[in-house]
């Protein structure tokens, strides 16, 4: 028994309604276009960081200090020394890669006397007067406490001050 010729199939080669070029072309463009997103979004923010970063250790003290003018009321006497010092601490640390940020003040005056430091003689000086000055408001509780916080104040900006260098006409 032959089958009638009505019933053959032909054979079909199946296709898909799409390319697949065309698929592959267009998950590319997404591909490309999703990595130059990312390198966009990093490179932002790298750059937003630095411009963080990019301000000398000078102006940030200086704008701590005006802050901590600011703060010093609503702070009390403590904390305000707290963080004076520390901003202080940082200050120095940042500038002359000192660690007088990771010392206590004991620590740090026999450093200076033994092996010296970096800082400029005037400065180790009065930041030897500003950070006895600076544990007395912290842990000795004077009861004029609050009247200290400006003379404290006044001493950061002397050991500051001391930190930069003297105009040539000054310089000995």
């Amino acid at each position: 028994m032959n089958a009638p010729s009505d019933d053959i199939l032909d054979i079909v080669v199946l296709e898909p309604k799409e390319s697949i070029t065309s698929v592959i072309f267009w998950l590319l463009v997404a591909a490309i276009l999703l990595i130059a997103f990312a390198i966009g979004l990093w490179s932002f923010l790298r750059h937003r960081v630095r411009k963080k970063a990019v301000l000398p250790p000078e102006i940030r003290v200086a704008h701590a200090l005006k802050k901590l003018r600011v703060e010093r009321e609503q702070l009390g006497p403590n904390r305000f020394s707290l963080r004076l010092s520390g901003a202080l601490k940082d200050f120095l640390t940042e500038k002359y890669e000192d660690p007088v940020r990771y010392e206590t003040t004991e620590e740090f005056l026999e450093r200076i006397s033994k092996r010296g430091s970096r800082l400029p003689e005037a400065a180790q000086n009065s930041l030897h007067e500003f950070l006895v000055a600076s544990d007395e408001l912290k842990f000795g509780n004077p009861v004029d406490a609050v009247d200290k916080t400006e003379p404290l104040l006044l001493k950061a900006g002397e050991v500051i001050q001391n930190c930069r260098p003297l105009p040539p006409s000054q310089r000995s």
